[in-house]
């Protein structure tokens, strides 16, 4: 009998220890449930570390959190979310997802963990999920593993836009053959490499690529960055510090549209049939040098293709404008002096 105490004791000392130990994910936070985009149900958890706990017996296919205070996804904390289409975390002050903490959710097709504090993305975050849109969007990211989404094969879309990553890694999307929209808006990008957007495979082979690099301080793009790429629809590069445009960047890709207003552009010295092989291009405005506006425009008209230069034109009236205005003003102060 004293030998069945001892045990029974011994045994609530490791339960009491291993409930101490559990990491509490949701403490005081509010959650909405949704089918179809329409509110079902809202819930708050004062403390749990498992939201499948507080699911309730109702039809849902999205899960909301929004403005709350979650610090960590711990591990299982989004585990078996049958059902589940679309999960969204934002703006909770997310600083750390731990691998593991999303899994086991057969039909998740959107995962959002936009607008939070996040500053890397280990190996193994999205381990085996079925979704096809990740937004990780306005988060503090600066280190993302090479293999880090290697996990969600049925990747469409990868949104990072408004982070603090400085440098692209081709191996990021290496293995998600499907993916066709990229977006990498407002970061710390320097520079473009070659084979940038390089697949193993590529599965969508009608559809084009969208490719947003806007608003980075990227002033090199290798000639070979986009190798491997069949089809862009867009190429958004506007709002860097490129300096020119090398004519052979899009040779055997077919691209609908190119952006690269804003940039540092001075003149572009290449074969003007290779750089302006987009149907649509928009290069207005840059610091463009008169004489190159002009070769664009002579180009344009001959080759009937439309390139709009409208402000840079307009910049080199009014230049001209202000030097002959200088001019006069500058004859009348020698008569005056005279």
């Amino acid at each position: 009998m004293q030998l069945y105490y001892h045990c029974l004791l011994y045994l609530l000392i490791i339960t009491s220890y291993a409930v101490r130990c559990e990491k509490v994910t949701f403490k005081n936070v509010t959650f909405k449930g949704y089918s179809l985009y329409t509110e079902k149900f809202k819930k708050t958890i004062s403390s749990g570390s498992s939201l499948k706990d507080y699911l309730p017996e109702t039809t849902f296919d999205g899960i909301e959190f929004k403005d709350q205070n979650i610090p960590v996804l711990y591990k299982d904390s989004l585990a078996d979310l049958h059902g589940l289409d679309e999960l969204k975390i934002e703006s909770c002050g997310v600083e750390e997802v731990q691998p593991g903490s999303i899994r086991n959710a057969p039909n998740l097709f959107w995962l959002s963990l936009k607008g939070n504090r996040i500053k890397e993305i280990k190996e193994g975050v999205f381990e085996d999920l079925p979704v096809s849109m990740l937004d990780l969007s306005h988060n503090l990211l600066t280190t993302i593993d090479s293999y880090a989404f290697d996990g969600v094969p049925l990747l469409v879309s990868l949104d990072l836009e408004a982070n603090q990553i400085s440098t692209w890694n081709r191996r990021w999307i290496k293995n998600n053959v499907l993916l066709t929209r990229l977006y990498m808006r407002d970061n710390k990008l320097k520079s473009l490499p070659s084979s940038a957007f390089t697949r193993r495979e590529t599965l969508n082979n009608t559809i084009g690529m969208t490719l947003d690099f806007s608003h980075n301080t990227i002033s090199h793009v290798d000639p070979r960055a986009l190798k491997g790429v069949k089809i862009i629809d867009r190429l958004l590069l506007n709002h860097n510090l490129l300096e020119t445009i090398d004519d052979n960047l899009f040779l055997d890709v077919q691209i609908r549209e190119l952006r690269v207003g804003n940039n540092k552009i001075a003149c572009l010295d290449g074969d003007l049939s290779k750089i302006f092989k987009p149907d649509i291009v928009a290069i207005d405005p840059n610091p463009m040098r008169c004489d190159c506006v002009e070769k664009i425009k002579e180009w344009s008209k001959e080759n009937k293709k439309d390139v709009q230069v409208f402000l840079m034109e307009m910049e080199c009236v009014a230049d001209r404008i202000r030097k002959k205005t200088k001019a006069i003003s500058d004859r009348l102060n020698e008569i005056k002096n005279m």
